[in-house]
């Protein structure tokens, strides 16, 4: 098959493990014998040395990142971007021939692109590993109100950019479901694009898997990290996953355990403004000698910091789809303790794969490590029991067979109005 992958985000350009997970499903999908061409944004553009991925598509991921923000100007200009994307992805339906389109991550591109007329006319499905879809506005294409806009300005913004999307043939209403084979990586992520579309023609779930390089080994609890007791996070560094409760969770075990030497590492990259905010606790809360930010790292690095760690926090204060890091820290054998907020809550089983605490509770969080610290036995049954979940349920080879056993059973299917409900 010549499947054209579609996504806002595609390594090694990333921002988190949605588009990670993009890539090595593209891989994956290589390995089948299948030809493949990625179209994605010109976010930290780059010349590729791979002549199947194009970086042409206008993104509007703020300059700040995630947690910056658009000026009014920057906002109105989108219709522009819209129209620009649409050029260039007609250009590359017409170039490379698809057989079908294969969605991964719109964020920031645009849903309107589902209702283009080129993409109407080739079978489609799409991953959905986030809220990007169910977290937007349903828009119905008539023309915005007053009373809608809840102000004059409002409204005379709203009204400009639907005139320049009318004038640039952009359809902003949501698609019909049953146009997409939808994969979702969760029920939770089902139900909420369920709760917010309607009834679904036809969907399956799919969750993430781990690669191999998670899977060579588990190193039992008792043997990690010496005569430290070595606690670690990968991540983004923003409010949302917790990062904050996760260090004030461990100040109050060091203040219980003055006797114990303890490190906390954290991986990965954040806003500027939110790092300093964090390093500054860090300070006041006299962690300095036990707190360390590695940055961003590579997975072998983060395998090598798993072997020697004994506990993997996992705070996070927001509805997880369901997290790539969770299963990678439970497919090595780290205990893990973590919230069970959205999709979290399918994979971890309280006091039997992993330790579980509410959500921005740092001294539920700090007794759960204290548990870890003084119980080398617990942490060694609750890491033996996480990695055989995932080893057996939550491989990415598995994940990929069944994503292209999907893609090529969409060319067999009946059209949209025959398709039959799945669960």
């Amino acid at each position: 098959m010549r499947i054209l992958v579609i996504s806002n985000l595609y390594p090694p350009h990333s921002i988190g493990g949605y588009e990670i997970g993009c890539r090595d499903v593209v891989n994956g999908l290589f390995t089948y014998g299948h030809e493949i061409q990625v179209l994605t944004s010109r976010y930290g553009a780059c010349q590729d040395q791979e002549s199947h991925i194009s970086r042409s598509l206008y993104h509007t991921i703020p300059r700040g990142g995630l947690d910056g923000t658009r000026s009014r100007l920057n906002v109105m200009m989108d219709p522009i971007r819209h129209w620009r994307n649409k050029v260039v992805m007609r250009r590359t339906i017409a170039q490379y021939q698809p057989d079908m389109v294969f969605f991964w991550s719109l964020g920031f591109l645009g849903h309107w692109i589902f209702n283009d007329r080129e993409i109407a006319k080739i079978p489609s499905a799409c991953y959905i590993s986030d809220e990007w879809q169910s977290s937007l506005p349903r828009e119905t294409g008539a023309r915005p109100s007053i009373r809608e806009c809840h102000g004059l300005l409002n409204y005379l913004n709203q009204a400009t950019r639907w005139g320049l999307n009318k004038m640039a043939g952009i359809d902003t209403r949501w698609p019909s479901p049953c146009r997409l084979l939808l994969m979702f990586t969760s029920r939770y992520i089902a139900k909420q694009y369920q709760d917010k579309l309607g009834t679904l023609s036809w969907d399956k779930i799919i969750p993430w898997g781990v690669s191999d390089e998670f899977l060579t080994g588990v190193n039992p609890s008792s043997e990690r990290g010496g005569d430290e007791f070595r606690i670690f996070y990968s991540g983004q560094i923003i409010g949302l996953k917790g990062v904050r409760t996760a260090i004030l969770g461990v100040a109050e075990l060091v203040r219980r355990h003055p006797e114990k030497t303890i490190r906390f590492c954290l991986a990965g990259n954040g806003p500027a403004s939110f790092l300093k905010e964090m390093q500054e606790l860090v300070a006041a809360s006299g962690l300095s000698d036990v707190v360390n930010f590695l940055g961003k790292i590579d997975r072998l690095q983060i395998v090598s910091e798993l072997s020697k760690a004994h506990a993997y926090v996992f705070p996070s204060e927001w509805n997880e789809p369901f997290s790539i890091s969770l299963i990678e820290a439970m497919a090595s054998g780290c205990p893990v303790v973590a919230t069970p907020t959205g999709g979290s809550s399918e994979i971890l089983e309280d006091r039997i794969n992993s330790l579980v605490f509410n959500p921005g509770d740092p001294y539920g969080l700090a007794t759960h490590l204290e548990s870890l610290l003084t119980d080398p036995e617990l942490g060694k049954r609750l890491g033996g029991h996480a990695a055989s979940v995932v080893h057996n349920s939550y491989r990415m080879s598995e994940m990929i067979k069944t994503i292209e056993q999907s893609l090529r059973s969409l060319l067999d299917t009946p059209p949209a109005d025959e398709h039959i409900h799945t669960t």
